[in-house]
């Protein structure tokens, strides 16, 4: 039995076109290979220079020294050579009987003017008990001077001798003024200058961060680290960390 075919019934698929499609998928396949394939050579041969190294050498990094300005003795080390560091992270603790004397003399210095200040304060306390008791002294003698006056039948001795005791009254007033006046001006001064000296070891003593030495930096620990118990001058390297940016330039380098 014949059957007839209609090839323009568009559900029924033409052998040919589909042969002919398929073979145009595969020719621009094949075409977008070669042309992103060349694309890639050029790119990886004129941009290796600027990513890879083209020959043997030595990649090398500055090198961050860490110190502080005592004569340090190593009590605690956290970190080994080549070990991966983080900024902020501690690296050791120490000791530094340089730190201690600054402290023992800022210390002494502070006991020398409280001691001092304590004895301004109780001169200043007597002289103002004293000063007290001369003005009413003071009081005292300008009255009989003024009574003195009055009186015709006094004798030169005694009015010599009421008005040396004004005179004297006048006189310890006057003295006993001024010693409260400077004690006062030199208790401001001193309060002053505790403040100052407070203020200088306090800031020694976070200056030195109770021995705690911390990275400042990311990066790595070289080879030269200090030991447990090694003493080390001023400014001396107990901890060398190589930045990040230069230890990725190691990593590419490799």
């Amino acid at each position: 039995m014949d059957v007839k075919i209609n090839r323009l019934d568009p559900n029924v698929p033409d052998p040919v076109e589909s042969r002919r499609r398929a073979a145009g998928r595969f020719v621009r396949f094949a075409y977008a290979i070669i042309v992103f394939g060349v694309l890639g050579f050029f790119v990886i041969y004129f941009g290796a220079p600027f990513v890879y190294l083209s020959g043997p050498g030595t990649v090398s990094s500055s090198r961050h020294v860490v110190s502080l300005p005592y004569t340090l003795e190593v009590t605690k080390m956290n970190m080994e050579p080549g070990a991966t560091i983080k900024a902020g992270e501690e690296i050791a603790e120490v000791v530094s009987p340089d730190q201690d004397r600054i402290v023992a003399t800022y210390m002494q210095a502070l006991a020398d003017i409280a001691g001092r200040t304590a004895e301004l304060r109780i001169k200043a306390r007597v002289a103002q008990d004293v000063l007290e008791a001369s003005r009413s002294y003071q009081l005292v003698t300008q009255e009989a001077v003024e009574r003195l006056g009055a009186m015709t039948t006094a004798t030169v001795t005694f009015r010599m001798e009421v008005l040396r005791e004004y005179a004297s009254a006048r006189k310890a007033v006057v003295s006993a003024e001024a010693e409260v006046a400077e004690s006062t001006i030199q208790l401001a001064s001193l309060d002053e200058f505790i403040k100052q000296l407070r203020g200088r070891l306090d800031e020694a003593e976070r200056h030195f961060g109770q021995g705690r030495v911390f990275a400042p930096i990311a990066g790595i620990i070289s080879t030269g680290l200090a030991d447990v118990g090694q003493s080390l001058g001023g400014h001396a390297d107990c901890r060398n960390p190589r930045s990040d940016r230069h230890l990725r330039g190691l990593v590419h380098s490799q």
